[in-house]
Parts: structure tokens; C-alpha cells; sequence
């Protein structure tokens, strides 16, 4: 998730932020956001629970955009090719 704040709250977002049990990581960035934080949610219903109910309701909090995963690989593995030269995950038709 990436999280921009109003001026000098960068810090104050970012400890309160990591209060919350779902966040596993935050740390503060340098523009164009403020914050970074790494959350794990059930499903997607819980995760826009906490993004509006929790993250977006933090005094300093001006906006954010929620990257959400969709596979992750180990970090020695490289993600499958295609014949085609591409990631599996791309060359996946569209529907």
C-alpha cells in the first residue's frame, strides 16, 4: 500500500500504521508517496475494510493506492517463461 500524507505527518502515520495487526512492515519513502506498508488481509472484503475503516480514517492520511498481489515468487526463483520470451502471468488471456 502506498500512502501519501499532509506535510510532517509522515512519521506520525507511519508509527500508527504499524499499530495495527494487519500491517506486517511500514517505512517512510521519498516522494512521490510517504509511506509504504506491507498488510495481509483474509480476503479482499477485510482488506477494504482496513484500508477505509483504519489506514484511510488516520489523521495525516490524504490518499492511498492499494497494490494488491496476485502471486508472489520465493526470492532465488524466477517466475516461469513462456515459449514466447514473457512470464507465464502475462501471456494469460485476459476475461
Amino acid at each position: 500500500m502506498l500512502i501519501e500524507t499532509e506535510v510532517g505527518k509522515v512519521a506520525h502515520v507511519a508509527q500508527a500504521i504499524t499499530k495495527l495487526d494487519e500491517v506486517q512492515l511500514a517505512e517512510d519513502l521519498a516522494d512521490p508517496y510517504d509511506v509504504i506498508a506491507k498488510v495481509q488481509a483474509p480476503g479482499l472484503d477485510q482488506l477494504g475494510q482496513l484500508v477505509v475503516s483504519h489506514i484511510q480514517a488516520l489523521d495525516g492520511v490524504t490518499r492511498t493506492v492499494t497494490c494488491t498481489v496476485l502471486h508472489r515468487y520465493p526470492q532465488d526463483a524466477q517466475p516461469a517463461t513462456s515459449r514466447f520470451g514473457g512470464s507465464e502471468l502475462a501471456q494469460r488471456p485476459r476475461g
